[in-house]
């Protein structure tokens, strides 16, 4: 699904292969992380009959907390293009690419691009919490950038509505009307910046 960029020297591949299994319902939820001061609320993708995790088709919700715990959802930003880094604290290439995260934003935040970091792992493998993002937002001066607390229970089959991710850092994306435009695994500032304004040329 996605293009292999720079896999050997600009990305860090994953040690192993998450599933996840839906939920009956009527909307599928996939890939869901709790908040325990939230039970009402269920992190995670929402998947359905119309949407899917494949180029050029309509990408699922992604509902997650950030830094703060609030709530972030991918929907509420139709009509803008969205850029969704899939990144673990752990991974040199992911922290190369969190020293640009701002500078994107702040380069493109005009034309209606969002920047977001989906931490998926901490330092030690395990799943980050609102203490790490923080860190992780102070240490690259991160201010309008935004930085989301994921897991891996996200990876998974795209036709389940999990994120086919295979290396870290991996980049989706989405276009004004949700739909995937693209997806890389590696890290490279000139593929980010060449796909950002292929997209805002034809969007």
């Amino acid at each position: 699904m996605f293009k292999l960029l720079f896999l050997l020297l600009f990305a860090c591949t994953k040690s192993a292969t998450i599933t996840t299994e839906a939920e009956p319902a009527d909307e599928i939820v996939t890939g869901t992380v709790m908040n325990e001061d939230t039970a009402s609320i269920i992190y995670g993708v929402y998947a359905s009959e119309d949407c899917s995790q494949r180029e050029g088709e309509k990408i699922c919700n992604l509902v997650l907390p950030d830094h703060l715990l609030d709530t972030w959802k991918l929907y509420d930003y139709e009509g803008d293009i969205i850029v969704l880094d899939f990144s673990a604290m752990w991974c040199s290439p992911c922290r190369e690419a969190a020293k640009i995260s701002q500078s994107l934003q702040d380069e493109y935040g005009s034309y209606g691009v969002q920047i977001v970091t989906v931490l998926l792992a901490d330092t030690a493998n395990n799943e980050p919490d609102a203490v790490d993002a923080q860190a992780w937002i102070d240490q690259y001066g991160i201010t309008s950038a935004k930085v989301l607390l994921g897991s891996t229970d996200l990876i998974g089959d795209p036709d389940e509505g999990g994120y086919p991710i295979s290396a870290y850092p991996t980049f989706v994306f989405i276009d004004r009307e949700l739909t995937l435009y693209d997806g890389i695994y590696g890290y490279s500032e000139t593929y980010i910046k060449e796909r950002l304004e292929e997209m805002l040329q034809t969007n």
